[in-house]
């Protein structure tokens, strides 16, 4: 994957937007989630799958989402990839 300045840029928009889509899910649920993307890849080095890392408490859900998915549009996530951070943090909250 190509690790220009513009690929960069477009990975650290797509992952803020993910990290806002689960922190404003966490207020909604009342779930103090932690999210982190990407936890074992460094961000230079952009990679073809992504993992989104749910925690709550002990507990970790690890979620992948292909790169062109991840780098798409506000909707085209929240219609393909939001439904599974919802059930993800669904389940988190189960389990506590």
């Amino acid at each position: 994957m190509d690790a220009t300045p513009g690929a960069l840029t477009e990975y650290l928009l797509a992952r803020r937007r993910i990290e806002r889509f689960v922190a404003e899910l966490a207020v909604e649920r009342g779930v103090p989630v932690r999210v982190e993307v990407d936890p074992y890849t460094r961000t230079e080095k952009l990679t073809t799958m992504h993992a989104v890392a749910l925690t709550l408490g002990n507990h970790t859900r690890i979620l992948s989402v292909d790169h062109t998915t991840f780098l798409e549009t506000d909707d085209f996530v929240g219609v393909f990839f939001l439904p599974q951070i919802q059930a993800a943090v669904d389940q988190l909250a189960s389990w506590e």
